[in-house]
């Protein structure tokens, strides 16, 4: 057993237990929710002592408790169960719906459990449902050899696919296309390869150097079947995460549609190119990257991602956090205080998708949803906000208000 609230003085526990009780009415103006919506997503505690006097089946108590309660001392007498008992409840009534995921919605959070108590949640999962579901990308790629010739990796077999001047390049039990070049490549100059990916589709490869990269949807890598150059050099289009071969000789070069050059020796990277996002971001998990455009450079630290606007211009962001970023490459969407747009490009690219506004959604979310489950798991998820709505029709998703 644990008392709530302990560091809290009595100014600030009376304010509470007015948040709460005028919560339960439907009282509170939108100042107020926010208000409690912050209190609730600071921490763990406040979380379960907010489900505990919300809980539908004790709300006449709860609310004459909260009315007769005028003192930090009283109110410190609030015992919530927090063992494996209380979470265990908890978990249950969270992700009732047979969601694989972890939330918390950012803006959300008093309004999921409004949805909850008022016997909503149900509805909202049952309109999603009854729709034509959209399944998940998965490992999907074109390979276009250096005389134009494709091969299917979707359809390939595993095994040996190809030798390419001296280069054997061959799909691994795993899925993943590699290259292993011979001590003397053959033939004279430079030959390239093309790795891309469809909507709803991604691809790892392993180039000759054994830097290994993980393709996003809509995306393709352009690199040689050998690095003979002074440089190791590939050219990217849409999103990549890059675990490169330290090789202090041969400098390894990303090229980006708009000209600009990542340059680094050996480190691991996430670049982002989407024509449709704000930015150009890369974003740097270990080691040093440099990044270049029209004779300006900037070098970034782990932590830390380097943007380039539509104008050209080029900045630092200094506060990233890295599990947002990566987390595609992991399988999962991580999304943190993401407005609708954003979401749903990520959507539309990974289940090959149109969607099509019908509102102008002016809120944020955050939610931690794995790739691999059908849009509806996150759409759901979405709605329990209560701020944004969903209608699936064949593959148009429909954002509603």
């Amino acid at each position: 057993m644990s008392y709530l609230l302990s560091d809290h003085n009595s100014e600030d526990a009376d304010r509470i237990k007015f948040l709460i009780a005028g919560f339960i009415r439907e009282t509170l103006t939108e100042p107020e929710q926010d208000e409690l919506d912050g209190w609730v997503s600071a921490s763990e505690e406040n979380l379960l002592l907010f489900e505990d006097l919300t809980d539908e089946n004790d709300v006449e108590e709860n609310l004459k408790f909260l009315d007769k309660v005028n003192t930090e001392k009283a109110l410190r007498r609030i015992k919530v169960k927090i063992g494996m008992e209380k979470k265990t409840v908890r978990a249950t009534r969270l992700w009732s719906y047979g969601i694989a995921a972890s939330v918390i919605l950012a803006i959300g959070v008093f309004a999921f459990f409004k949805l909850n108590r008022q016997g909503r949640g149900k509805d909202v999962e049952k309109a999603i449902v009854s729709q034509p579901d959209i399944a998940p990308g998965g490992n999907k790629a074109v390979l276009t050899t250096a005389d134009g010739s494709t091969i299917s990796l979707t359809d390939a077999a595993k095994g040996f696919l190809r030798n390419e001047f001296g280069t054997a390049i061959t799909k691994t039990a795993t899925g993943e296309l590699t290259y292993t070049a011979g001590n003397s490549p053959q033939g004279t100059g430079t030959t390239f390869n093309t790795l891309s990916t469809p909507p709803g589709g991604q691809y790892k490869v392993v180039l000759p150097d054994g830097s290994k990269v993980w393709l996003n949807a809509v995306s393709s890598l352009k690199y040689p079947t050998a690095f003979t150059g002074p440089d190791r050099t590939v050219e990217l289009t849409g999103e990549a995460y890059f675990e490169v071969t330290k090789n202090r000789v041969l400098p390894f070069k990303v090229k980006l549609p708009d000209a600009s050059v990542v340059e680094v020796l050996g480190t691991s990277f996430n670049v982002m190119t989407y024509g449709d996002e704000i930015n150009q971001q890369t974003t740097l998990i270990e080691g040093s990257v440099k990044l270049s455009r029209s004779n300006k450079e900037i070098i970034i630290k782990p932590g830390e991602q380097a943007l380039v606007d539509k104008e050209g211009k080029l900045s630092i962001n200094r506060s990233v956090n890295i599990g947002e970023i990566t987390a595609w490459k992991e399988g999962n969407f991580d999304f943190r205080n993401a407005s609708i747009e954003t979401i749903m490009r990520q959507v539309q690219r990974w289940y090959d998708v149109e969607v099509v506004y019908q509102a102008r959604i002016n809120h944020e979310f955050t939610a931690d949803v794995s790739r691999g489950e059908p849009v509806s798991q996150l759409l759901r998820l979405l709605e329990l906000t209560n701020r944004v709505h969903f209608k699936i029709e064949n593959k148009r998703i429909y954002v509603l208000p």
